[in-house]
């Protein structure tokens, strides 16, 4: 525990400028090493003594990395003798823990399915439930900074290198993942890096063996690989460069050396301020131009990196550079000579060690969580995802038929409707709600998420809707007496004009929602939460139950659908139903969710009694459906 106080403490009194460090001190903050053992042995303290080592990154192969426990004392003994030599600069520590097949700790870890797994589910949240659920793992143990994640595209020609590292192909979805991830490591308290600028997704080989050419103009890099960068430069407090020789950006040096990519374009056109650090330097990909690792250290902080690192091989091969401790500290006397002869300005030193030190402040200060968390199903939760994304078309058009005529008895005029009882205008084929701007919202109003839907389907819509706003009409009476003028009657054509999107997105809410209920849940409640998920989502029938509960009960989430502290949501139904495998799962899900409505029928503050048979007789339909012959 005293690495932890010490850290509080330390982070406190960190200094902020640069001048507050010896040229030697300054360099090594530069530095992300990679030494073998599992503990502060006597190559990690050279390199915290002779080196100045700032920053450390693990690797299995390397470093043991057997349990939590064992990682959580590996970077406790680096800190604890490191403040004996740096009393005011803590060490940053990082490793590669993307999900998928490149993942460094697994042993009392969670298992997170690939970028391309996630991606598939088309459901972006879940890349921030994957960062979080990492983020807090890494968190807990000492670990401060973690590669990911990748922003590179998939494409035929990169299938080799990046296998299932991508979230695709499509630069708008990946750009949409990414963000995701970056907002679920730093809800962690961990510090996210994107990467590999400027992009591998036209690369053909592997930079860990070769260096790729990429033939693209920057037009088009603007249209495909460099998209999710340029998008999201704001958002990622750090990135990770790609040796790539990239003649359109720079026609001699790859990104990594080249000051035309890291300074000009990075730097001066897109106003980036976050830390550039460099992909690993022992890769062959960047030493096949003759120069020594260590010119290339002084060429890639020439070009505008901030932190080098100088860790790794290739993965599962013997075949590329693994730099030793010795090496590490001729780099870093090098670079330091460097300096002295006015090869490489100290001011140019002192720009990368102001960035490094300002993220070292905000990310190492004591864990949030000190307790082991505990691993969690992440790959389950992404199989569900894909059964409903995966889900043929005719089904989906089956419960939209179902739903709509639960609603509005298939009928285009109850697409537009009032109920004299609600305070709220109920549109489309599940009667999403939509509130006047005035109107307490006490349901969560779903017209405005299927205008998001649309939109981000492109979908083409009536230009007033374009700006989501609330509802035009500020009442039941206003809207009775101006349904037939211009403005409603195009709402009610589009509405009918779109069944089939309206079908699509009952499927993604369903799926954002079980993003949601999992974020949202106990740790006790998590496993039922999939068990039941698992087996409702492999039948028809029980996807259909759980959109149309959805629909018409809503998530359970929200304190406004509780009665009395007792909800009667999807989220109740699905933690508290039974898990008993020799019943059929909708028999289950039709005796949970009738419990959930009777008694919220008991708690309810006002008579609801008029409308439990209804809710009970839609719940029935739950058995018989069949996307063949909806009823």
């Amino acid at each position: 525990m005293r690495y932890y106080i010490f850290l509080f403490f330390l982070s406190l009194s960190l200094p902020i400028h640069p001048e507050n460090l010896t040229l030697e001190e300054k360099i090594g903050q530069l530095l992300i090493v990679h030494y073998h053992g599992n503990d502060c042995n006597e190559n990690a303290k050279r390199l915290i003594t002779e080196a100045h080592a700032g920053a450390f990154i693990f690797y299995p192969w390397a470093n043991e990395l057997s349990s939590f426990e064992q990682v959580h004392n590996l970077c406790s003994s680096l800190q604890d003798f490191n403040q004996t030599i740096h009393p005011n600069l803590p060490l940053f520590f990082s490793i590669d823990q993307e999900g998928g097949f490149v993942v460094r700790l697994q042993n009392g870890f969670s298992s997170i399915p690939s970028a391309l797994a996630l991606g598939k589910t088309r459901q972006p949240k879940i890349a921030f439930l994957a960062a979080k659920t990492i983020g807090e793992e890494l968190n807990a143990v000492g670990i401060h900074i973690n590669l990911a994640p990748v922003a590179d595209l998939s494409s035929a020609s990169n299938s080799s290198y990046m296998k299932n590292r991508s979230f695709g192909s499509d630069p708008h979805q990946v750009a949409l993942f990414a963000e995701e991830a970056i907002k679920g490591y730093l809800s962690a308290g961990i510090l996210p890096v994107l990467k590999h600028f400027p992009g591998h997704g036209s690369a053909s080989l592997d930079s860990h063996f070769e260096l790729p050419l990429i033939l693209k103009t920057k037009k088009e890099l603007l249209e495909s690989d460099l998209y999710p960068f340029s998008q999201l430069l704001s958002e990622a407090p750090a990135l990770m460069t790609a040796h790539l020789l990239i003649p359109s950006l720079d026609p001699q040096f790859p990104a990594t050396l080249s000051h035309a990519t890291l300074t000009r374009l990075l730097r001066e056109e897109w106003k980036y301020k976050g830390v550039v650090i460099s992909d690993s330097l022992s890769m062959q990909g960047v030493l096949q131009n003759g120069k020594s690792i260590e010119e290339v250290c002084l060429c890639s902080l020439l070009a505008g990196c901030d932190l080098l690192c100088l860790g790794g091989k290739a993965l599962n091969e013997n075949t590329e550079l693994e730099l030793s401790t010795e090496q590490v500290i001729q780099i870093h006397h090098f670079l330091v000579q460097a300096v002295q002869k006015g090869i490489l300005s100290e001011k140019r030193i002192d720009e990368s060690a102001q960035r490094v030190l300002a993220l070292k402040k905000k990310y190492t200060t004591p864990p949030s969580l000190p307790l082991r968390p505990t691993p969690q199903d992440i790959s389950s939760i992404t199989t569900i995802l894909h059964r409903l994304a995966e889900l043929p078309e005719q089904t989906t058009e089956a419960i939209a038929h179902q739903i709509w005529k639960n609603e509005g008895n298939h009928k285009e005029e109850f697409l537009l409707f009032w109920n004299s009882l609600e305070p709220f205008l109920s549109l489309g084929i599940g009667h999403f709600i939509w509130y006047p701007e005035t109107e307490k919202k006490t349901y969560q109003e779903g017209f405005p998420q299927y205008l998001q839907f649309a939109k981000a389907q492109k979908a083409s819509m009536p230009v007033w809707l374009e700006s989501l706003p609330p509802c035009p009409w500020p009442d039941r009476e206003t809207f009775l007496q101006q349904k037939h003028q211009p403005q409603a009657q195009e709402l009610l054509q589009w509405l009918s004009r779109t069944t089939s999107l309206q079908a699509r997105f009952l499927l993604h809410r369903l799926q954002a929602t079980i993003i949601d209920m999992w974020l949202a849940a106990k740790q006790e409640q998590k496993q039922s939460l999939t068990n039941n998920l698992l087996s409702m989502t492999l039948s028809p029938q029980g996807i259909y139950a759980l959109i149309d509960y959805l629909n018409f009960k809503g998530s359970g989430l929200l304190d406004s659908e509780r009665y009395q502290s007792k909800g009667w949501g999807l989220f109740q139904a699905l933690t508290e139903m039974n898990t008993n495998p020799s019943l059929p799962p909708i028999d289950r899900w039709i005796a949970k969710t009738s419990e959930l409505l009777i008694l919220r029928v008991q708690n309810a503050p006002k008579p609801e009694e008029q409308f439990l048979k209804g809710w009970l007789q839609r719940i029935s339909t739950y058995r018989e459906f069949s996307p063949k012959n909806p009823r």
